[in-house]
């Protein structure tokens, strides 16, 4: 019987980006480590230097690797994080190739290896640099279907009678889905809209996703919002569809040096901002049981002291009015209550934060990534916390101050 299980998070010093780490401990020999994010837009020496430290610690085995969108402040340190590693299971957010080619056209990066990663993310993973089990990609059914993400309530807890680890837990300590499904060969389940791929290394799915470690010892769900801005993403796309005709190329095509100047230049022409603005949300946090005997906490921050012990990490996601923060609270239902940590989103902008209270967000301890000397955050987002909400509960992670926690249960 599993008495007690202690865990430490960590955002990293990186600057202007994100990497976030997890490891949740059962026992001597029992770890689980997670990653949501690995990137930067500030000096890339910090988070080589992160990335190098937190390698040294993972015995060349990491057990989750979650990436909540493409911007490359969120990804550059992905292959340096993985080299070597094995990487049981990777999460990412399904976005058609119009949107990826989006992200290519906003970015002002040359880099060959990140054009490969937006070109098709899964044969990217997928090539032999890498050694990951299985990638699970949320949102979508197939490569670049025309079906919406869909929003809901995620799947109910069920009641556990007990913490005993199975046997096969013993062995693996890996995550276990709470809708069980088959890993052998090609199937598709109608009732959870589970598709698999021949061999069974990576797996689309359209509907909300909630899978546990373990018999409830730790669960993670998460939220994916579809891109709202259709109307410029309508004329962007079809201004793309006009470049196709002009030169007959096919998509794929634009994301070669040749045209990707012209993409560039269509984006630079008509658009004034980022069209994209969501991503994968994550939340994790001990499962229900431990509710009366938990509690999170900081030794830096002595005055972050939680009875929530749940992290909800954000990403670069876009909670810029009542309706957004609505939605993502419907989907998490009961689960938002437990939440004691919010990840600010994109690193503080006030393009992507809700000024009017109540809104629903004002109960947290909120971190925030940034970089020194930059325009994150803006001032506006941090006055507006540190006015109508929690006082004394906000970090400021950037390339020399780490924010670390703990959150520790007892059965």
């Amino acid at each position: 019987m599993i008495t007690n299980v202690s865990s430490h998070f960590c955002f990293r010093p990186v600057g202007q980006g994100c990497f976030y780490v997890g490891n949740i401990h059962v026992s001597k020999d029992k770890n689980f480590k997670f990653v949501y994010d690995c990137g930067t837009n500030s000096n890339i020496t910090y988070l080589k230097s992160e990335v190098d430290i937190y390698r040294n610690r993972l015995m060349n085995h990491l057990n989750m690797l979650v990436i909540s969108h493409f911007d490359k402040d969120h990804v550059n340190g992905v292959v340096r994080l993985l080299k070597n590693v094995k990487c049981v299971r990777l999460v990412i957010p399904y976005y058609k190739t119009i949107e990826r080619l989006l992200l290519y056209a906003i970015t002002d990066s040359t880099d060959e290896d990140y054009r490969n990663l937006l070109l098709d993310p899964i044969a990217y993973f997928r090539n032999e640099q890498f050694n990951i089990d299985e990638i699970i990609v949320i949102g979508a059914g197939d490569q670049d279907s025309t079906i919406d993400v869909l929003e809901g309530v995620p799947p109910e807890r069920p009641l556990l009678r007990n913490l005993e680890l199975s046997e096969e837990d013993s062995k693996l300590f890996d995550l276990y889905d709470s809708t069980n499904y088959s890993r052998n060969g090609s199937q598709h389940n109608k009732d959870t809209n589970f598709t698999f791929s021949l061999n069974s290394q990576y797996t689309f799915i359209k509907t909300p996703y909630h899978q546990r470690l373990g018999p409830g010892l730790w669960e993670f769900v998460f939220y994916l919002r579809e891109i709202e801005n259709k109307i410029l993403m309508n004329k962007f796309t079809s201004d793309v569809n006009i470049l196709l005709k002009k030169h007959s190329i096919n998509l794929f095509e634009l994301f070669e040096k040749p045209y990707i100047g012209k993409l560039k230049a269509i984006y630079r022409r008509y658009y004034g901002k980022k069209l994209n603005d969501t991503s994968l949300v994550m939340y994790h946090g001990p499962y229900f049981q431990y509710a009366n005997n938990v509690f999170m906490d900081s030794k830096k921050y002595l005055g972050f002291y939680s009875i929530n012990y749940g992290t909800l990490l954000t990403g670069d996601i876009a909670l810029n009015t009542e309706n957004k923060i609505d939605r993502m609270r419907n989907y998490y239902g009961y689960i938002f209550d437990e939440i004691g940590l919010l990840q600010v989103p994109h690193h503080g902008s006030k393009y992507n934060w809700c000024f009017k209270h109540d809104n629903g967000l004002e109960e947290f301890f909120y971190v925030i990534n940034h970089g020194l000397g930059g325009k994150h955050p803006y001032p506006e987002v941090i006055n507006d916390i540190t006015t109508n909400c929690i006082p004394d509960g906000l970090a400021l992670n950037n390339e020399v101050n780490p924010f670390c926690y703990r959150i520790f249960c007892r059965s």
